[in-house]
């Protein structure tokens, strides 16, 4: 998470305290899945936090283990420290 807070602090200023986030958890899990979605080929991780807040970036992060155990996304990280790509759980007869 440290480096995600590290990259999006060269495109915008953060917030520097945690405010009450009105996007509830099950709600940020259908964003995600609907980002993931639309990317066949996998989301980047950083790619899931378009504002620059600790709070959503919070919210997004359990959103997205919420979803790894539900079985409704996956994550693959190639190498050690490298990226971590979102994919979507599909069935075997789908």
């Amino acid at each position: 998470m440290q480096k995600v807070f590290d990259r999006k602090k060269w495109t915008r200023p953060m917030t520097r305290t945690i405010e009450k986030m009105d996007v509830p958890i099950r709600k940020r899990m259908e964003q995600v899945l609907d980002v993931v979605d639309q990317a066949p080929n996998g989301v980047p991780f950083d790619d899931l936090f378009p504002y620059p807040s600790k709070s959503h970036m919070v919210v997004t992060f359990m959103a997205m283990l919420e979803l790894m155990k539900e079985k409704e996304i996956y994550c693959v990280q190639h190498t050690t420290f490298d990226e971590l790509l979102l994919f979507r759980w599909r069935q075997a007869d789908e």
